[in-house]
């Protein structure tokens, strides 16, 4: 075999090792976004064998409060329970918004309180963040939220050691329905798109949610698919 040949198939194997590496560390970012090292982890998906997807709504300071009534009624009238992960500080002004969503059969997650980046607070920030809210939804409610969500997907082992030892499972997503051109259309299409059972849609509070979120539940629907709660989704039996 020439010199040659052999220089390009060392080159070939070289490259497929190159781009195995990359797409390992890729997947591995997506999927374990701490070391491998902790012991606490957070959820991406529900059960993936009962043919159901789960919306979870983000709800702070800034979203448009009279969609967050709409899009419970929408729900409710559907018979639809999504969970709605509500910050402290808007929770804090919107009281009467907090029990109208648990009238409407909604369920609460924590998004803590003041909408920071879990990833940069040390312990004492981060337990003022998670504790303060949970206490404030408490004596609002007399419910202790189960669910914690941190902000724009920020956070550390730290953050998911804090939220255990308040009792509460992490939770992001596997569809992310914000971007550029933000619209009812771009909303359906990236709520519908590629989804399968077992996956979390996150959405916010806004109009443009509003005026999408019927087609996306008949849509749904129309491909077999039931829309749970998180905590609903998380059943494995």
């Amino acid at each position: 075999m020439s010199q040659k040949v052999i220089r390009r198939l060392t080159d070939s194997v070289i490259a497929i090792l190159i781009t195995f590496v990359v797409f390992t560390a890729f997947y591995s970012a997506k999927s374990m976004p701490i070391s491998s090292k902790s012991t606490y982890c957070a959820v991406y998906n529900g059960n993936k064998e009962k043919n159901q997807v789960s919306l979870l709504f983000t709800v702070y300071n800034g979203c448009d409060n009279s969609s967050v009534t709409s899009i419970a009624d929408c729900l409710n009238e559907k018979g639809v329970k999504a969970t709605f992960f509500v910050s402290g500080s808007w929770a804090d002004d919107n009281k009467d918004k907090i029990l109208y969503l648990l009238d409407k059969n909604q369920e609460l997650g924590n998004y803590g309180f003041y909408n920071r980046d879990f990833k940069t607070l040390n312990e004492k920030s981060t337990r003022e963040e998670i504790g303060v809210n949970h206490e404030l939804i408490k004596s609002m409610t007399g419910q202790e939220m189960k669910l914690f969500m941190p902000p724009n997907a920020s956070f550390s082992s730290l953050t998911l050691k804090v939220a255990e030892k308040y009792g509460y499972t992490t939770v992001l997503w596997t569809i992310d329905t914000l971007g550029e051109n933000y619209n009812s259309t771009s909303v359906f299409k990236r709520a519908t798109s590629n989804v399968k059972s077992g996956d979390f849609v996150l959405l916010n509070c806004s109009q443009a949610v509003r005026n999408s979120l019927d087609k996306i539940i008949e849509y749904y629907n129309n491909v077999g698919l039931n829309v749970k709660s998180v905590s609903e989704s998380l059943i494995k039996d």
